[in-house]
């Protein structure tokens, strides 16, 4: 059975962006008891004005050499991006600030419409339609 287990920089709750209550588990500077499988590092709505602390940027990259595969939603790519972990890689993240981590850091393949052409064909769309019903004028 695998164990889920959510890390946070320090303790305490949290409120996301949506407004979901977050409670860690622990914090990232408390030893982890088991390997960790998958390493998702969550975005944020500031995450492309962000500097994220050398606290944060080791222990994602001593994490993520011991996990068999990482990961992020949205725009925490830019907080693996900041750890050196996707140089040399191609990568997607949020249509929003897609542009903005490629200008950030050149050294990443950063592809701005997978995630869009994926939406579109799964609910049946046209590009237009979906740039119409969902990007900001």
């Amino acid at each position: 059975m695998r164990e889920h287990r959510d890390s946070l920089i320090a303790a305490g709750e949290i409120r996301s962006s949506s407004r979901t209550r977050l409670v860690p588990d622990q914090t990232i500077a408390t030893p982890f008891r088991h390997s960790i499988d998958t390493l998702l590092v969550a975005g944020c709505p500031n995450a492309a004005e962000m500097s994220p602390s050398t606290t944060v940027t080791n222990w994602l990259r001593e994490v993520a050499a011991a996990t068999r595969r990482y990961g992020s939603v949205c725009s925490g790519a830019f907080f693996l991006a900041a750890a050196g972990l996707l140089h040399g890689k191609r990568v997607t993240t949020h249509w929003a600030v897609a542009s903005r981590l490629a200008q950030a850091y050149p050294s990443v393949s950063v592809d701005a419409d997978t995630l869009r052409r994926a939406f579109v064909r799964h609910v049946g769309v046209t590009p237009a339609e979906y740039r119409k019903s969902y990007e900001p004028s």
